[in-house]
């Protein structure tokens, strides 16, 4: 398959972990890509909140749910940072887990699919390094130090020590942590996660070992599929299509024809994955991981997501114009 050399972007520092693919737009196949490690495991953060929606739309095309059912938002289930109380449609949940990346509405989601049942769709894709199995309740507590019975007094040995072992033990250390979470009030969790992040003992590397995690081939290859999912009506279809096109982010130019993305942001930490065509009728799919970066706090490396996304577009004309 040909490949375009990798060209690093000027504006990130910390590795970077990098997959874009022209993809014939009926079956996903790649044609030509640009990539650099792209067989690296790296964290997710929110990006991984469009699978919980897909897995949720796949529900409801199957008569589980409907996008008018109404999921209450409890204590137990709501995670850090802003949210809207009450009982919500899954309508409201999904949108407000892509367009705001609210945690809250996504953990939601992802409870009432369940986790290791989403793990199951994703892994029957092909994507076998790929876990989506823990919500961001979850991973947030482990990180925070406020799992102990799970990962000991010092989580980044914890962490590491529960990623080294056989998958099936470690999906159920995830799904303890996940049920564990519940019992914490989020408030006090966002402040104990504060500290953690500002503690000499942070590593970003225990972010792959607690978080979801992918690799830029496999995440990008997930991304097409569900994209492309036969399985979905085309109600439901469009209304993901719709909603991951009000996610963040996209670069303003005329020769877009169609983008759906989701990013997610941390500490030194910052990724964005998704889907888009180009007038010409050529059609990309893509994920950007950059863990462990110099630019520490959340709120300010999001600032890198209108370069990162004008990054990715002017990638893919690049692979555009390289068509025979």
């Amino acid at each position: 398959m040909p490949e375009l050399p990798y060209q690093p972007p000027a504006f990130a520092s910390g590795p970077v972990g990098f997959y874009l693919a022209q993809i014939d737009p009926r079956t996903g196949t790649p044609l030509r890509v640009i990539a650099n490690d792209p067989d690296s495991l790296y964290p997710l953060a929110s990006t991984f909140k469009q699978i919980v929606v897909w897995g949720t739309l796949r529900d409801v095309t199957a008569g589980r749910l409907s996008l008018n059912t109404r999921l209450s938002v409890t204590e137990a289930n709501r995670s850090i940072e802003a949210y809207q109380p009450g009982a919500r449609t899954v309508q409201n949940l999904a949108t407000q887990a892509i367009v705001q990346s609210e945690n809250t509405a996504s953990d939601v989601l992802h409870l009432r699919y369940g986790p290791d049942r989403l793990q199951t769709l994703v892994t029957a894709q092909g994507a076998c390094h790929t876990r989506v199995n823990t919500t961001t309740k979850a991973w947030w507590a482990a990180q925070a130090g406020l799992l102990p019975d799970l990962y000991g007094p010092d989580v980044n040995t914890g962490a590491q020590q529960t990623f080294t072992l056989p998958p099936a033990q470690e999906a159920q250390t995830r799904a303890r942590a996940v049920q564990q979470a519940q019992t914490l009030n989020a408030d006090r969790l966002l402040d104990d996660l504060d500290r953690a992040f500002f503690s000499p003992t942070y590593h970003p590397q225990t972010e792959v070992y607690l978080q979801n995690r992918s690799t830029p081939r496999e995440w990008a290859t997930l991304i097409t599929r569900m994209h492309l999912d036969p399985s979905l009506s085309a109600t439901n279809r469009a209304f993901l299509r719709d909603t991951l096109a009000k996610g963040c982010c996209r670069a303003k130019d005329p020769t877009v024809a169609y983008w759906g993305s989701k990013a997610g942001s941390g500490w030194r930490n910052v990724t964005m994955s998704g889907l888009l065509s180009l007038t010409g009728g050529q059609t990309f799919a893509y994920a950007y991981f950059n863990p462990g970066s110099d630019v520490m706090d959340s709120l300010l490396i999001e600032e890198q997501l209108p370069d990162i996304a004008r990054y990715v577009l002017e990638n893919a004309k690049r692979l555009a114009r390289s068509a025979p």
